[in-house]
């Protein structure tokens, strides 16, 4: 995982939202607080440097065409989740394609390689890649925790982050031995967090964020000198709905090769068959 080379940033936000942030020129020296209201800038006249924003949702949407290498890691608390799930490949986040490997903290199966296609997951148990492999639809895996993307897809949290509002630039510095790294803070609806939600799990996923101040999650979202995303961060502290976490993903190695190939031969399996807390 990457880590500020100065000081290390994590945000949390229990009950009121704490204040304090850096400086426009340094990184935060405390953790993020996101405040209840803090107007979206709007766009100025021409030669105006673009707003806040705007700035994140073209890194975005920069790295959501690109293939990268990731690493992705919930660290959950609560709701009948393992404490942490940790996933690492490479993806072409324009194309819906990748290989990966899941690590669980807990549950009958520790360990998953997947490789993701347009249409299907498909999944093997264990440490090693060859099989025998059970494929399901990607489209029939909705989201059934906060803070698990379904599918383990990383592309889920990426098209969350660009619905990101009240953007504040917290500071620019080193971020794993990149210079000139900006750290930008802003919200996330509860419409946002549930998307693609399963209707079965809508109501009680909705409870938990009604613990959040106005139902709103804070993200951090970091961004290179060359305009693309380089981590984003989702954290969820609810505590009197019994439920805590932070999702991270790390992104780095632009333009890598990813596979593409769907494993044969390969199982089918209907989503209602999968082992709970599988696959999100």
């Amino acid at each position: 995982m990457r880590r500020w080379t100065l000081i290390p940033i994590i945000v949390t936000v229990c009950g009121a939202l704490a204040a304090g942030c850096g400086s426009n020129n340094t990184p935060s020296a405390q953790p993020s607080a996101i405040p209840d209201i803090i107007a979206a800038p709007t766009a100025g006249p021409a030669g105006v440097a673009a707003p806040l924003s705007q700035l994140v949702h073209v890194a975005l949407s920069t790295t959501l065409v690109s293939s990268v290498h990731f690493t992705m890691k919930s660290t959950l608390h609560g709701d009948g989740q393992p404490t942490t799930v940790t996933v690492t490949g490479n993806n072409d986040l324009g194309q819906h394609s990748g290989t990966q490997d899941v690590t669980l903290s807990s549950g009958p199966t520790r360990r998953l390689h997947e490789v993701l296609v347009p249409q299907q997951i498909y999944f093997t148990s264990g440490n090693a890649a060859s099989g025998p492999w059970t494929n399901v639809p990607r489209g029939e895996i909705l989201l059934q925790h906060l803070l698990r993307p379904p599918a383990n897809d990383p592309k889920y949290p990426l098209v969350q982050a660009k619905q990101i509002t009240n953007v504040v630039k917290r500071g620019t510095g080193s971020l794993d031995g990149l210079s000139n790294v900006t750290h930008y803070t802003g919200i996330l609806s509860e419409s946002t967090m549930l998307q693609d939600a399963t209707p079965t799990k809508r109501d009680h996923l909705a409870a938990i964020l009604a613990g959040m101040p106005k139902a709103q999650t804070p993200v951090d979202v970091w961004v290179d000198k060359d305009g693309r995303v380089t981590r984003v961060t989702e954290t969820i502290s609810a505590a009197s709905k019994g439920f805590s976490g932070t999702l991270t993903i790390d992104v780095s190695a632009y333009g890598i090769a990813v596979n593409k190939t769907a494993p044969k031969p390969s199982t089918p399996m209907t989503v209602a068959a999968l082992p709970a807390n599988l696959l999100g």
